[in-house]
């Protein structure tokens, strides 16, 4: 009765929104009506008001309000299950923001596309189209969609089972929405990484993260998320062997599943439950739970859990030895699989045949407004001529002043690209002196000593390094390995001057390898050399350098912290003996603050670190390096 009294409300709504409708053609108003008719569940007349934007000629000068009406259509057709239909609404929101140039709309219709061709296991076009939307988030700051583009793309590795990739992408989007307090997707994302170590073994660290979005979804009062967590900790739980663990996690989920009407969670944890009473050998359970799931997955039309239901089923009957009902039952399985993976190829050949016939109708439009074009033109008059020549003439000379304004703009960018390339080998060839000095000293004070054997070694490896020093400072940048390659040499001379070992330890991530970062030769050697000879050099201990580098927006920040005495115990130990001033530091500040006209001051910062008890236990010197790719 009530449901009839709230469609009777409803149908007198729609009627109320026609009659405006009726009154005024804007297209905003259509579009509002339709997102609240979806907001609602009703999704047929939302297809039906956004089919009036859509299919209408009349909205010219709303193309935005357009494109989103198909953007919004697309995901109405996506829910349906309808992927051919939702590609061409998502095409077309496509090339409508592509023509207006609106690039936020333009990222999510990419993103939605993509989406599109994960759910069709097409994981190769789903990876371009996220990439591209992913570059799309980047250019407008857009941290929420970056986020899940990354998302995105560690699901589509995971289904490649390349679960490492799938963690660097699902803790790149967690670090983001963390900072814009998304707390669902937080937990979503959570999930996603404890299913990752979870498809590579690793138990412990998979429970973990169930236990974590668990904590999480209860602190939001989220019971979908919370659900969900309790049934992939469960699932851990029983692969670990802990099956009173399971089988108490099974059961809260499943109450709460049936509290909260969550039908989908209660197949899923009907289903578990199953698998894991079939492996406890307690098969009257096993059943009960089975025939449960099966009703239910064959109400929702889960044609593909209900098939995995099937095979417990047919477990559950070998582990009974009724290999009769066994044999039967697998080749009812056997003809439901090849009809649901029959229909699964049919329905891809219509999503393609549907996207080629509607490029195939793109196409033909395009040739009929063409066709009309060209019979205006024949048709008009020797005043439009006129006028379209003057126009013509004008749009030349603007384009010809432009013209020679960009070359202007090239050249000079050109010049300032010579001129900062000669600076960078200036600076570089004002450190060399410098470093080598600092290493003669070195050198000499083994000779003072009388220890030939240390001398002989430190000058092999000096060598060596005044080699590859030489050949960098020849170059305007190098690779981020060639830079750690002469850190070490120099760290290990250190060592043997200071007869004590110095641990040097680099923890950056993957991407300074795997793509071509570049950075100015020798930039972070005085970094290095004013670690110890400051700080390590002032006490007994061994000495320990860490180099710690991460992206950050279009950033590498760099860290480097060593184990010495810090600022304050620096100018204490060398009270007293004669000032030498540092120009390596100001000539690595110098050198960032060249490399972009954005680097600030804050490029370098440099400061002491304490430890528990409030002492000073080393240094830390933060680099804000602008990334620079080749």
């Amino acid at each position: 009765m009530l449901r009839f009294i709230f469609l009777f409300v409803f149908s007198v709504i729609l009627i109320q929104q026609n009659k405006v409708l009726g009154q005024t053609q804007d297209p905003e108003d259509m579009m509002a009506i339709s997102e609240r008719c979806y907001q609602s569940g009703n999704n047929d007349s939302a297809l039906l008001f956004l089919s009036l934007i859509t299919d209408s000629s009349s909205f010219t000068e709303a193309l935005q309000t357009k494109a989103r009406a198909f953007n919004l259509q697309g995901n109405i057709y996506e829910e349906q299950g309808n992927f051919s239909q939702a590609y061409i609404s998502y095409y077309s929101a496509i090339r409508l923001f592509l023509s207006i140039g609106k690039k936020d709309g333009l990222a999510n219709a990419v993103n939605n596309a993509a989406n599109i061709f994960y759910r069709r296991a097409q994981y190769q076009d789903a990876l371009k189209y996220q990439k591209f939307a992913l570059r799309l988030r980047r250019e407008i700051k857009d941290t929420s969609g970056i986020a899940s583009s990354y998302n995105n793309l560690g699901n589509i590795y995971y289904s490649w089972n390349k679960y490492e990739n799938a963690l660097q992408y699902y803790n790149k989007a967690i670090d983001l929405k963390k900072q814009i307090n998304d707390n669902s997707e937080v937990i979503n994302i959570r999930l996603n990484i404890g299913s990752a170590w979870l498809g590579m073994k690793n138990y412990e660290l998979a429970r973990f993260h169930y236990s974590e979005a668990m904590r999480l979804a209860d602190d939001e009062k989220n019971e979908v998320l919370k659900t969900d967590a309790m049934i992939n900790l469960g699932y851990a739980e029983m692969l670990s062997n802990n099956f009173n663990a399971a089988i108490l996690l099974f059961q809260q989920a499943l109450a709460s599943a049936r509290t909260n009407n969550l039908k989908m969670e209660e197949v899923l944890s009907l289903k578990n439950m199953a698998e894991l009473y079939i492996k406890t050998d307690k098969y009257s359970e096993a059943s009960n739970s089975l025939t449960q799931a099966s009703e239910l997955g064959k109400k929702m039309g889960l044609t593909e859990t209900v098939l995995d239901i099937s095979q417990l089923e047919i477990q559950l009957l070998v582990k009974q030895k009724q290999y009769k009902e066994a044999w039967e039952k697998q080749q009812v399985y056997n003809e439901e699989y090849n009809n649901l993976y029959d229909e699964a190829a049919m329905q891809q050949l219509y999503d393609f045949q549907s996207i080629q016939k509607f490029e195939g109708q793109q196409k033909e439009l395009k040739i009929k407004n063409l066709e009309l074009s060209l019979r205006e033109k024949e048709v008009s008059s020797l005043q439009r001529l006129i006028i379209i020549s003057v126009s013509a003439l004008l749009i030349l000379l603007i384009a010809l002043f432009f013209i020679f304004r960009l070359r202007q703009k090239r050249n000079d960018l050109l010049s300032q690209s010579k001129q900062f390339a000669a600076m960078q080998k200036a600076l570089a060839a004002q450190m060399n002196p410098h470093f080598i000095s600092n290493s003669l000293n070195s050198i000499q004070s083994f000779f003072l000593k009388n220890d030939i054997s240390s001398a002989s070694d430190y000058l092999n490896r000096f060598g060596f390094l005044i080699r590859k020093v030489l050949d960098m400072s020849a170059k305007e940048s190098v690779t981020w390995e060639e830079e750690m390659e002469v850190l070490k040499l120099y760290v290990e001379i250190e060592s043997l001057r200071l007869n004590r070992k110095i641990l040097l330890h680099i923890n950056a991530v993957s991407e300074f390898s795997d793509l071509d970062f570049r950075l100015p030769p020798l930039l972070l050697q005085p970094v290095i050399e004013n670690a110890i000879w400051h700080g390590i050099a002032h006490h007994e201990k061994e000495g320990k350098i860490e180099i710690h580098a991460e992206t950050f927006e279009n950033n590498m920040i760099c860290t480097i912290t060593d184990n010495g005495v810090g600022i304050a115990g620096c100018t204490e130990a060398e009270k007293g003996k004669p000032y030498r001033k540092s120009y390596g530091v100001n000539l690595v500040r110098e050198r960032i603050q060249m490399m972009s006209a954005s680097a600030s001051s804050e490029c370098f910062q440099i400061s002491d670190i304490t430890n528990t008890a409030g002492t000073i236990s080393g240094c830390m010197v933060k680099l804000v390096i602008p990334l620079h790719y080749v």
